[in-house]
């Protein structure tokens, strides 16, 4: 049995004895929002106690989606509330339950393989202050923050009118979910074809949004109060507990995903100007200083060897500069080439691929290089010692070991992998 599926086992049987436990006091309590806030709550503790146990505070992960339809479900069976209202909500919470468990599945690696911010907080901190943090934010906050979300829910189930009204909410929901579902697709698919480039994904919703997986999540639970304020007009501010399901989104997870992947991406800067935070927007249009550069190689007898640059500031790269005032990409790309390294190259122009990333120390200017493939022969390779340190032939697979920057491997793989059809 794969470690996967051992975990998956366990947290199956887990989440089991909790529901279990936490219907003996579910089942003595009258009023339907306390029974649903007991249930939940014991529910949560229980699971705290293994995931403790366990060492793994990603036994909790699965909870937000789970717990809900398992609640309601629950409340509609003690409390006999078998209506219009309950049947569309419970459906249209199993369906969204459905997709973000699966997508929890898809990234899921067995016990023992935390999420990285618990991973975080566990070499933070020491045990005690940990478990503390583990218990309050880790799984009590979410627990209440998805509470105080279907508390309308528990409202709307009870009613046995109907308002055609509240099937907007519905549609709201639903529109929220399929964008979850594009977002989870596309960035599954970017990040296995890029695995280990450490490039933002930029693709499909991501182009116009930085997160629209939590704009999908946001707009679901919207929905679900649209549905209850239409149904209940009269207690609207009832059902405003989904608000804290924004202020958890928008003042905790998106602020610690930004930092997380701007220290882990060369390119993320970039694409955090050009990019809407939340919501889906065109894209803005940054300030580029734009440069010019080849992939520069030579025919060995030992195959291809690429001419790698390290600059005085210890940065590994290709020979490359600015474009002066009218003058064109080639030509500032020739020019620079003999600057930087003392070559005459011929260029090929149908090979073209562009860099972008941010400035270091400048604030809001970024860098665009366009590259293009230039070849020489028989040439010695002289630097410009006040841009380049140093200069050498270097096969691709050395090359690539070079690099500071992902960005430069991929121009590197593009460029050898252009060369292979030339051959």
């Amino acid at each position: 049995m794969t470690e996967k599926a051992k975990g998956l086992l366990t947290d199956i049987a887990v989440y089991a004895a909790a529901f279990c436990v936490a219907a003996v006091p579910f089942a003595k309590i009258d009023n339907i929002f306390a029974a649903a806030a007991v249930f939940t709550s014991v529910a949560t503790s229980f699971i705290f106690v293994f995931s403790t146990a366990l060492k793994d505070v990603s036994v909790y992960d699965p909870y937000w989606s789970v717990a809900p339809p398992v609640t309601v479900l629950a409340c509609m069976i003690k409390y006999r509330l078998y209506n219009v209202n309950s049947c569309v909500l419970l459906s249209v919470i199993i369906i969204w339950a459905v997709r973000l468990t699966a997508n929890w599945y898809i990234t899921y690696k067995g016990l023992g393989h935390e999420d990285w911010r618990y991973a975080m907080y566990r070499k933070k901190y020491p045990p005690f202050i940990f478990h503390l943090i583990s218990f309050t934010g880790l799984h009590f906050v979410p627990t209440a923050v998805v509470y105080g979300g279907f508390t309308g829910v528990l409202f709307s189930i009870q009613r046995t009118d109907f308002s055609a009204l509240s099937l907007f909410g519905v549609f709201i929901s639903l529109c929220a979910v399929t964008l979850e579902f594009v977002s989870d697709k596309a960035i599954h698919g970017f990040l296995s074809e890029h695995k280990g480039e450490k490039r933002t994904c930029d693709i499909s919703v991501w182009k116009y949004s930085r997160h629209p997986n939590y704009l999908g999540e946001i707009s679901f639970w919207c929905g679900l109060y649209i549905y209850f304020v239409f149904l209940c007009p009269e207690i609207w501010y009832a059902g405003l507990g989904f608000v804290t399901i924004i202020v958890l989104f928008l003042a905790v997870s998106i602020p610690m995903m930004e930092k997380h992947n701007q220290s882990r991406r060369r390119d993320y800067a970039l694409y955090k100007a050009k990019t809407s935070m939340l919501l889906l927007l065109p894209n803005k249009k940054p300030d580029f200083e734009t440069s010019a550069g080849a992939v520069v190689f030579t025919r060995t007898d030992g195959g291809v060897k690429y001419v790698i640059t390290e600059s005085v500031r210890g940065i590994h790269g290709f020979p490359k500069g600015h474009i002066e005032p009218g003058e064109t990409e080639t030509a500032a790309a020739l020019r620079e080439i003999r600057e930087e390294v003392g070559l005459n190259v011929r260029l090929d122009e149908e090979f073209k691929t562009v860099e972008e990333y941010a400035l270091p120390g400048r604030s809001g200017l970024f860098k665009r290089v366009i590259y293009f493939l230039g070849e020489y022969e028989d040439q010695p390779i002289e630097c410009q010692e006040s841009e380049i340190s140093s200069a050498g032939l270097y096969g691709c697979d050395e090359a690539m070991e070079m690099f500071e920057h992902d960005s430069s491997r991929r121009v590197l793989r593009e460029a050898n992998e252009y060369l292979k059809t030339r051959r």
